[in-house]
């Protein structure tokens, strides 16, 4: 075992059939919350919660605690040679997490319940709280690497546009089209995702070309390469350079960023979030004009701040106090 890959993180999708006959990994078997921050766990394990109350998403507490991947029987993990591949790669030390509607993330040997969550009940949940998780678990482990194979669906889920972590991310989201393609999208995606993974593993890490750089857009097709930097909520369009003179030059407001920043919260609340970690950089760019020369960071700041309440939270600031870094923690409902 050299360990070669223990700067890289493999993000896979859970699946829908789960009849527990699926291998068991060497030891040892750790959840994901031994790999995040305190503060991070403790909203994965609320979030857990929030997903697992759904109407028409459960969880079985009677079932035996399993791995991960001894649990999940559908595709891709049904795969041919997906198995090994994936087993080998843990043997060098990959980071393996796995996308799922009621766990969220989670470790890929990680022990689990018996669970049946639908991505489409609970993704309002998650495209909040993974991206914070996501970069949490890349900064803490010295992640470089990343690779995701998932549906549009978990893509949506983990709303990439809002992860602050700076690691090379590379995705395959592929697109099922009927007109071309026989069987059903539900199990023809995952089954492009995981022959996808199997190639990647077995080249040593190479992508190919159906591997993009940076977030795809929705219903992004798998040959095309972009990238961005972009870390708006994946709801709003990136913001685009205004031309002088134009109505999106315009000087923002405390008004403005008034009205941003209860859009977000408010966003939090219809998804049934405990709270929101806000930052500077997505407010501001929720309204427009930064990075630019009409930037207004000090105002936007001090109407975050402004907006704070008894049991709100300052994560991050910069030495000035007014910067892009500023993250606030903001308790829901307000």
């Amino acid at each position: 075992m050299s360990g070669s890959y223990t700067d890289t993180l493999l993000v896979i999708p859970c699946c829908g059939d789960k009849k527990g006959t699926g291998p068991i990994l060497p030891a040892p078997h750790r959840p994901i919350a031994d790999f995040l921050s305190e503060s991070t766990g403790a909203l994965l394990r609320e979030c857990r919660q929030l997903a697992f109350s759904k109407r028409g998403v459960s969880l079985d507490l009677d079932s035996p605690l399993l791995p991960a991947i001894t649990w999940y029987t559908g595709m891709p993990y049904r795969l041919g040679g997906f198995h090994e591949a994936v087993a080998a790669a843990r043997a060098e030390g990959i980071h393996c997490l796995v996308v799922s509607g009621g766990y969220g993330l989670l470790r890929i040997d990680e022990p689990i319940h018996h669970y049946n969550a639908p991505m489409g009940r609970t993704c309002a949940i998650w495209k909040r709280c993974l991206p914070a998780i996501v970069s949490d678990y890349v900064q803490r482990n010295g992640i470089r690497r990343v690779f995701v194979g998932a549906s549009s669906k978990y893509r949506e889920a983990l709303n990439p546009n809002s992860w602050t972590c700076r690691a090379a991310t590379w995705w395959l989201v592929p697109h099922f089209d009927r007109r071309v393609q026989s069987g059903s999208a539900l199990t023809e995606v995952p089954k492009m995702v995981g022959q996808g993974v199997i190639r990647l593993l077995s080249s040593g890490l190479a992508p190919n070309n159906a591997w993009s750089s940076g977030p795809p857009t929705p219903r992004h097709q798998a040959s095309s390469l972009h990238r961005t930097t972009s870390l708006v909520p994946v709801s709003e369009p990136a913001p685009s350079v205004p031309r002088p003179g134009s109505k999106e030059a315009a000087i923002p407001t405390t008004k403005d960023f008034e009205l941003a920043l209860s859009q977000l919260l408010r966003e939090g609340e219809r998804a049934g979030l405990p709270y929101v970690e806000l930052d500077a950089r997505s407010v501001h760019q929720r309204v427009g004009g930064y990075p630019g020369p009409n930037h207004r960071m000090p105002v936007c700041c001090r109407v975050m701040r402004g907006n704070m309440k008894l049991g709100d939270q300052i994560l991050t600031e910069p030495p000035s106090g007014q910067g892009a870094s500023l993250k606030i923690r903001f308790c829901l409902p307000r």
